[in-house]
């Protein structure tokens, strides 16, 4: 499957929905995900209030001939002047990674974040177990918390990320200044672990501790570039 051939869309608003296409969507999402994690069958239409609430949004990723193949759910936050777009899950299709989608959500994110013309400065935010996503989260983010690659940390970002984490998970005990999540993966399990093609990307991030608990993560935030 060639980068080519599959196109993104962007549901900015997936509570204007019909009825009939949040189950289609709940269904393939339930589909895709069964793929990459050991979940209930289910777990998307158990979710419905959290897909479709008034502050996320969607993205798409269709083969030409309209099969989604990829989707990513995002939450949007306002923190004092920051605007914080959380990425809170991404699952694509086996056949399909490796192929630019998560570059190609980001692209388009970015593109139509950026077009509203909000005074707000953009922060990315995600929680993960992923070192490919941590390093393409990366590539465009000016200064990002845990650094991991620079090992420096920026104080007033970190208070963001906590902040951030608060909002989001407050059930939750966020480790600073690692950022480790405890608990935040419990009942999630990759079929298969990612892993970098860099052994040593690897190393960096799962010498961060607390991550040899499988039920842990990394929450990261980072400021996009301009």
């Amino acid at each position: 499957m060639r980068e080519t051939e599959i196109t993104v869309s962007h549901v900015n608003d997936p509570t204007a929905l019909a009825p009939g296409a949040r189950r289609s969507l709940l269904a393939r999402f339930d589909a895709i995900t069964n793929l990459i994690w050991r979940k209930p069958a289910d777990v998307f239409q158990r979710l419905e209030t959290w897909v479709f609430a008034p502050d996320t949004g969607l993205l798409l990723a269709r083969t030409r001939g309209g099969e989604i193949v990829g989707f990513s759910v995002y939450r949007r936050l306002t923190i004092g002047l920051a605007l914080v777009i959380h990425r809170e899950t991404t699952n694509v299709v086996p056949a399909a990674q490796g192929r630019g989608v998560w570059t190609a959500f980001t692209r388009r994110l970015l593109d139509d974040t950026r077009s509203s013309a909000t005074a707000r400065r953009l922060h990315f935010a995600l929680r993960t177990r992923n070192p490919i996503i941590y390093m393409a989260n990366h590539r465009y983010c000016e200064a990002m918390v845990p650094d991991l690659l620079q090992g420096v940390t920026d104080h007033t970002l970190e208070d963001l990320a906590a902040h951030a984490a608060e909002r989001l998970y407050p059930h939750l005990r966020l480790h600073r200044p690692s950022m480790i999540m405890v608990d935040a993966y419990v009942g999630a399990v990759y079929r298969e672990a990612p892993r970098h093609r860099d052994q040593r990307t690897n190393a960096r991030f799962f010498d961060v501790p607390g991550l040899e608990q499988r039920d842990n993560a990394l929450f990261v935030l980072g400021r996009v570039k301009l």
